[in-house]
């Protein structure tokens, strides 16, 4: 992982396609798209023959082809995209998009695989700096054009070429065509394969524009008298974080309707600030996907409209592909990290995670990703990777029912006590004095047990405070 399959040109021409649908098909399982199974199989069924018939002949054409890697359903886990082809042709990196049995081209498809090459351009390490060309192979179609091999591009800042359109005979014909220098360095297949999810700086400064120049409090309401203390609060033990090469774990508490999520987001929106964010350090983590979905929409329609006379104004598509570096579902984060770099540390030093007592047990760890470990222990990992600090952001929402599989709270904790001690020294935790104690709770809101080598600090600044006039059920006078 996590090409699906990968394989050198050569050798995948001579591989047995039954195989080759084995491998897709445990795949697919392992990647919990069961549903895909059938639906997808029987299309790589019809396109592996046509594949392998056009690799033959361009074997044939062009022997250095025999070191080309060709990868089949490459996923991209953070934006939720999966490339069906790629082909790594010396130092260029062809995108495929296979519509089996097409007869047409439609622009639709044709922005999809767009999409593709400028996913790849702008969050895939791997592909940082190369040339990416954008194919749509309708199986069964004429092109009703050609676009010509031109590496002259009118735009210096891009690296994605125009798409181009193959039917029934052309991919072949195209990939022989490929105008190659044997100077440029030579991508290598394991390696592309493994390369990590990055952000290019470009993005980065996009989304930390959109994020600077948008009101977050115009997204959500908060009753919370104290939102912006707590996550000032916040952002300061960040920085100390940074300074002391620490992992702090960060709990910030509040009942329905304070602010957690506001507060998330002013988090991001003020560690932005040149002197405590570096690189798109810092990403909002939410397992809601409507809500997601939400805040990025309302943040992109706020950049375009803010832009929409402006000489610089960009297209709304463009817009939400970089506001994606900023707001993610956590899901997607995990799944990056666990499948497609089970190794690397992540892209970002701190992570702001809303409903954080919603985290899973061990038993969802297991369905969700093989693995027998709960969510606040997997992230605990996967953010210590990192060799010198980290963040995690814990929005808690307190008073609230457990549900069966949910941690609470306490299965931060738990994931801290299950640590090495040698791990556990290098950890602080920051939460409300209510939180940080060892009694047990129905709705298991305390931490537990102090782990022996974790430093618990309380600070009641990390508890959104409601007004008693503003807290449900209660009765205000009539003045």
């Amino acid at each position: 992982m996590p090409a699906y399959v990968r394989r050198p040109l050569d050798a995948f021409t001579a591989s047995d396609v039954t195989e080759l649908l084995g491998a897709l098909q445990a795949a697919y399982a392992r990647d919990g798209f069961a549903s895909q199974y059938t639906r997808q199989t029987i299309a790589w069924q019809e396109v592996l023959p046509k594949l392998q018939i056009a690799f033959q002949e361009l074997l044939v054409a062009r022997g250095e082809a025999q070191r080309w890697s060709v990868l089949l359903e490459y996923p991209l886990y953070r934006l939720r995209r999966r490339i069906d082809l790629v082909v790594l042709a010396g130092p260029l990196v062809v995108v495929i998009e296979c519509k089996v049995g097409a007869l047409a081209f439609s622009a639709a498809d044709k922005r999809q695989v767009e999409e593709y090459a400028l996913d790849l351009r702008d969050f895939h390490a791997g592909s940082c700096g190369r040339r990416i060309l954008p194919v749509l192979w309708s199986t069964e179609g004429v092109p009703r054009r050609s676009v010509p091999l031109n590496y002259e591009l009118a735009s210096h800042e891009s690296t994605v070429d125009p798409v181009q359109e193959v039917g029934a005979e052309g991919l072949c014909g195209l990939l022989t065509a490929l105008p190659l220098s044997s100077s440029d360095q030579q991508l290598i297949g394991e390696s592309w394969d493994s390369a990590v999810y990055r952000p290019v700086p470009t993005v980065i400064e996009a989304a930390t524009s959109i994020f600077a120049g948008h009101d977050v409090r115009s997204i959500a309401n908060a009753d919370a008298d104290n939102l912006r203390t707590a996550a000032s609060r916040l952002v300061s033990l960040i920085v100390q974080a940074r300074e002391f090469r620490r992992r702090y774990l960060l709990i910030l508490t509040g009942v329905p309707g304070s602010g957690k999520t506001l507060a998330g987001l002013h988090i991001v929106h003020t560690a932005i600030a040149p002197h405590v964010e570096q690189a798109g350090d810092i990403v909002y983590l939410s397992g809601n996907t409507p809500l997601v979905t939400v805040l990025r929409e309302a943040l992109a329609l706020n950049e375009r409209d803010r832009h929409r006379r402006s000489a610089n104004r960009r297209s709304l598509e463009s817009i939400r592909r970089d506001v994606r570096a900023r707001i993610q579902h956590i899901n997607d984060f995990l799944r990056e990290s666990l499948q497609g770099s089970p190794q690397a540390a992540p892209h970002e030093h701190v992570i702001v995670f809303d409903e954080a007592q919603r985290a899973w047990d061990e038993k969802q760890g297991r369905e969700k990703f093989g693995r027998t470990a709960s969510e606040p222990a997997l992230l605990l990992e996967i953010m210590s990777r990192h060799p010198d600090w980290c963040a995690c952001v814990c929005l808690v929402g307190s008073g609230q029912e457990i549900n069966d599989g949910e941690e609470g709270v306490f299965g931060w904790g738990e994931a801290l006590r299950r640590m090495p001690r040698d791990q556990q020294q290098r950890w602080s935790v920051f939460a409300p004095s209510d939180v940080i104690t060892k009694e047990a709770s129905v709705e298991l809101s305390t931490f537990g047990e102090r782990p022996p080598d974790v430093v618990l600090e309380a600070d009641n600044n990390l508890q959104l405070r409601v007004p008693q006039s503003d807290q449900p059920g209660v009765c205000v006078p009539p003045h």
